[in-house]
């Protein structure tokens, strides 16, 4: 492949009818150049292709901050079977349980956050926020929330797979949260 490349680069004055053409510099890849043996001298560029993410040489990756809370939530993810067992473990009481790593346990900040992410989850919580209202400043705080989930499903992109917000509002029963 590289000996075409070079032919037509090399060959360009020969079938252009243009003889003013600036002829861009023909370099090969560094890595090429090192496995394969090329009869000529071809300049080379990147060593390391500009495309690879080369991560700092960690001893323990659960050192590294955002790998370790990727594998602690797909660690838990999998663990309880889904999201949505996991989010009822993490809502429900709990027993401490010491079946796997203690690093690998989600915090109860992380646990609140994945809550309010996940929008079945947060649906739930922003209707028994209504009917748990103590007050009108609360029922208006959950109704926002509401607002902002619908509208964030609105917005999303129509080739991104959500989940429907207006399909887990049925299934949840609003008119009776709303209509207190």
């Amino acid at each position: 492949m590289s000996l075409l490349l070079f032919d037509e680069i090399a060959s360009m004055e020969t079938w252009s009818d243009n003889t003013d053409v600036t002829l861009t510099p023909f370099s090969l890849p560094l890595s090429v150049i090192r496995r394969y043996n090329i009869p000529f001298q071809a300049g080379s560029h990147h060593a390391v292709s500009p495309f690879c993410c080369v991560l700092p040489p960690f001893i323990d990756l659960l050192t590294f901050p955002p790998a370790r809370l990727a594998l602690q939530l797909a660690w838990n993810t999998a663990w309880h079977s889904g999201i949505d067992n996991l989010l009822e473990k993490l809502h429900g009481v709990s027993t401490d349980d010491t079946e796997f790593h203690p690093d690998l346990k989600l915090s109860e900040a992380q646990g609140v956050s994945l809550r309010a992410l996940h929008p079945p989850a947060a649906l739930q919580d922003c209707l028994q926020s209504i009917v748990s209202a103590a007050g009108h400043r609360s029922v208006t705080a959950a109704l926002s929330r509401l607002r902002l989930h619908l509208l964030m499903e609105h917005l999303a992109l129509p080739h991104t797979p959500t989940l429907s917000c207006r399909d887990t509002l049925t299934s949840l029963g609003w008119q009776a949260a709303v209509t207190r």
